[in-house]
């Protein structure tokens, strides 16, 4: 197939939150890095305990150690959540202010204009094509488009829309 490909859709903050959570190859070197960051845990836990028996800490010491460790585990998530909070508010704002998205996938790229953008995406551009949760998602170096199964053309399914793109992107 060389016949270029209409999109029509209002881009998704949720979608594009859920792209920029990462590929299945991210997710697997997240999952790698919070095995490793249980470990860490795990020495720290036990580095505790040695050292409470080094300098003789009782009981309330040893309870006290462990609740400033769990406070800032508490802080650094309630941290990582307000980001996240604000980066959705930024993305809905955004895509409500970009209103609809339309454009082509063709063998020369992707050509998207909507009432905050107008570009041109040659494939070389394209790192990586990926599914996610109700759409699609593209990495273009440190951004992700994400494009909904919506906007897809009728009887195309996602997953024939991403082996197409993968086949013009290896084209590239």
């Amino acid at each position: 197939m060389n016949e270029d490909i209409s999109l029509r859709y209002r881009a998704d903050a949720a979608l594009i939150l859920r792209a920029m959570a990462g590929s299945p190859k991210d997710r697997a070197t997240q999952r790698w890095w919070s095995a490793v960051g249980f470990g860490v845990g795990a020495l720290v836990a036990g580095l505790a305990l040695f050292s409470a028996s080094v300098w003789s800490l009782d009981a309330g010491g040893m309870l006290l150690v462990f609740l400033g460790f769990a406070l800032c585990i508490l802080l650094w998530w309630l941290v990582g959540a307000q980001r996240q909070r604000g980066l959705a508010a930024q993305l809905t704002s955004y895509a409500t202010r970009e209103g609809e998205v339309t454009g082509t996938a063709g063998p020369g790229g992707l050509d998207l204009r909507s009432g905050l953008i107008e570009s041109h995406i040659n494939w070389a551009g394209v790192d990586e094509i990926y599914p996610v949760s109700g759409g699609t998602a593209m990495r273009l170096g440190a951004a992700v488009l994400a494009v909904p199964d919506a906007a897809l053309p009728e009887g195309m399914s996602a997953e024939v829309f991403r082996t197409q793109l993968d086949s013009w992107r290896g084209g590239a």
